[in-house]
């Protein structure tokens, strides 16, 4: 049996569906600004790890060969040349992996996501119960909505496997939740739209 068009539907029921599926929209960009935020953190960590001992080490190697070429202490250019090896494949690790550039591309990604998510959720919660809020009207946003979401999916790097993890647990532990939603009454029961059958 084929779907019965919007047309066909009670309008209570198509922005019933309507809701509904900008719930899906708000969970799934909320989850994805969660993934880049956490994929972010991680670069930016090992931006640290590998930025810092390359800059202290390399200092280091620097005073190191400065003795050595001062005083004829055979260890010390010894330690220089095993710090100096350690300094380049730190650097070609930075260079290689670009972990600055990852952390802004996810924080962007994150930030889009995050402002997508904020906008579904004034469309669903506000914007579908205003009294001038038609099926039409519905319709065309929430597939604005996801046109957007398609867009960022596209446009965004993938959220590495760790970091998707990472957001599954912090969004479980209530990370992605705000305080006042913890709160917050049931939502009430959609009201009919529109003339209504006598009884």
């Amino acid at each position: 049996m084929a779907d019965a068009s919007t047309s066909d539907r009670p309008p209570f029921k198509v922005r019933d569906e309507v809701i509904l599926e900008a719930q899906r929209l708000e969970e799934s960009t909320r989850d994805s600004s969660k993934g880049h935020h956490c994929a972010a953190e991680g670069w930016s960590t090992r931006s640290a790890r590998l930025g810092i001992p390359t800059a202290v080490i390399s200092g280091i190697t620097s005073l190191a060969v400065f003795a050595q070429a001062s005083k004829d202490i055979w260890w010390v250019g010894l330690i220089a040349a095993v710090l100096s090896i350690t300094v380049t494949i730190l650097t070609t690790l930075t260079t290689v992996l670009k972990p600055t550039e990852k952390e802004n591309a996810h924080l962007t990604a994150a930030n889009a996501y995050n402002k997508l998510n904020n906008a579904t959720r004034m469309f669903w919660s506000i914007e579908c119960w205003t009294a001038n809020a038609t099926e039409e009207s519905m319709a065309a946003k929430l597939n604005d909505l996801v046109a957007q979401k398609d867009n960022l999916n596209q446009d965004s790097p993938q959220i590495p496997p760790w970091a998707w993890k990472e957001a599954q647990i912090r969004i479980a532990k209530g990370e992605a939740t705000y305080a006042v939603d913890k709160a917050k009454p049931a939502a009430p029961a959609p009201a009919p739209i529109g003339p209504q059958p006598q009884a």
